[in-house]
């Protein structure tokens, strides 16, 4: 909830600096042209987010670019992101409508960050030296 003055006393100078450096004086007039209330900004960033929501790739929009037949899919496994994960329209659930007998699965390197949010800060640490230890020995055929 604070005003958007930073991109007039922080972004502002320093971007007119760059520009002075960089290409001439001259752009930066050019630079000083520039809008940014706090309405401006504040416009101009949702813009941004509802251009990105645009171009977020839903479940919808991987199942129809994965051409497979479903039939023959035995098994799909998937990361904690919530278009792969929820369970009226992720995309475990319409693989599961074109397919009940897929079998889903989460990521191992998921499930080992999400088992660790739940642990003690000790069990934590014992944890983390065993991931690294295990990705010591997956990282070189040699060390397996």
């Amino acid at each position: 909830m604070k005003p958007h003055t930073i991109a007039e006393d922080l972004l502002l100078p320093a971007a007119k600096d760059i520009v002075r450096v960089m290409i001439r004086d001259e752009f930066v007039t050019k630079l000083s042209a520039i809008f940014l209330s706090n309405d401006t900004v504040h416009r101009r960033i949702d813009d941004m987010s509802a251009d990105i929501l645009e171009m977020i790739t839903t479940a919808y929009n991987v199942f129809d670019t994965v051409e497979i037949s479903w039939e023959k899919v035995c098994s799909v496994c998937t990361d904690s992101a919530p278009a792969m994960l929820g369970c009226l329209s992720g995309f475990q659930c319409l693989v599961l409508n074109e397919s009940p007998k897929v079998v889903t699965t989460h990521c191992m390197i998921h499930r080992q960050i999400l088992a660790t949010k739940t642990l003690t800060q000790e069990l934590q640490e014992v944890m983390k030296s065993v991931i690294s230890s295990v990705n010591f020995v997956k990282a070189s055929t040699l060390n397996s």
